[in-house]
């Protein structure tokens, strides 16, 4: 990965370089509008100022929130390719095809709905161009899990809201 930025159509995040054998147009220092969790460097005054990875994601998309929260709080972020680290990429769902799927559903709607931070029909059609581009690949049977996982965001993002308002004891 050689980080990430903000992709208007469909409405998401794309991981730079993701899957692809590294290359010189990878090795060109600079800002980032998002960089992946697997190996970071963070200033401690950072954590201060915005927080840690809010563990509402459990698994995928806890970095893009952090960086979304970072960018906000106007902290800039940089790729340096002359870091370089061996990451095993999904250990943890490697063997859970189905529940890295859903994880992912999860976190789209985590991601794109934690504090309204972007319209509901961005979310809609991030997730229509999923289910699309699975089914377009010849992979209709992974719809199922994608689909539990965007009803498992939704879901969650009700119960965020309920908590909320019984903490600010507004029942």
């Amino acid at each position: 990965s050689a980080g990430a930025r903000w992709r208007f159509f469909p409405p998401s995040v794309h991981i730079v370089g993701s899957g692809k054998k590294d290359a010189p147009v990878y090795n060109i220092p600079g800002p980032l509008e998002y960089a992946t969790s697997c190996a970071l460097v963070v200033r401690r005054e950072v954590f201060e100022k915005i927080g840690g990875f809010d563990p509402l994601f459990q698994s995928y998309g806890e970095d893009l929130d952090f960086f979304y929260r970072a960018k906000q709080a106007g902290i800039r972020v940089g790729y340096v390719p002359a870091a370089r680290i061996l990451h095993k990429v999904s250990l943890t769902t490697r063997w859970l095809p189905g529940l890295r799927r859903r994880y992912l559903g999860r976190s789209t709607v985590l991601f794109f709905r934690k504090e309204k931070r972007f319209p509901l029909w961005q979310v809609y059609l991030s997730i229509a161009w999923k289910l699309l581009r699975e089914t377009l690949l010849g992979r209709p049977k992974h719809l199922p899990d994608y689909w539990r996982g965007y009803r498992d965001g939704f879901r969650e993002l009700c119960r965020s809201d309920c908590r909320a308002v019984k903490h600010d004891g507004k029942t």
